[in-house]
């Protein structure tokens, strides 16, 4: 319903659940912040690259959906902690998503990488590649919410949430 094309319902839907969402990722990050102790390093290797490596890279060369997660390693552990379990509450502009209505009535959200006059390449969350032709598309949504989705707490353990945080921030 957050998502609806639907303008009147999204907006409805929005201040009807809205609050309630929040305060279930605040909730969360709240839990895991005061359960995180030191990690390690070469244990959050292995948890980035179980669970993050899809959509996100520490370098250049890589670097798919998410940002270049080496661009964070000068952020806080409570910060680092906030953007992974709470992706929507600060979404820079170059990655926010959007979704594609296509003529076909098939739909893609992803995040632009992209744009010709012809149309748009599209990275889907799982760091496939597709080219939109404007043609093809009945309508355009920049969604409220990251690609990252909600929920990464129920992926992996606190201790493995410490490990990653050590590994980050040793980059």
């Amino acid at each position: 319903l957050l998502e609806s094309r639907d303008e009147r319902v999204a907006e409805l839907a929005g201040k009807t659940f809205g609050e309630a969402i929040e305060s279930t990722r605040d909730s969360v990050v709240a839990q895991y912040r005061d359960s995180v102790y030191v990690g390690d390093r070469n244990k959050g290797q292995g948890v980035f690259q179980k669970n993050c490596v899809v959509c996100h890279s520490l370098d250049s060369e890589t670097a798919l959906v998410g940002p270049d997660l080496r661009a964070l390693t000068n952020r806080s552990t409570a910060a680092l902690l906030e953007s992974i379990l709470d992706p929507s509450r600060n979404i820079e502009s170059r990655f926010a998503s959007y979704t594609f209505a296509m003529k076909d009535g098939r739909t893609l959200t992803g995040v632009v990488t992209a744009e010709t006059a012809g149309g748009a390449k599209v990275l889907d969350a799982e760091g496939r590649s597709h080219m939109v032709r404007h043609e093809t598309v009945e309508s355009t949504i920049t969604n409220p919410k990251s690609i990252m989705p909600d929920g990464f707490e129920t992926n992996i353990t606190i201790e493995q949430m410490s490990d990653l945080l050590a590994y980050l921030q040793s980059m």
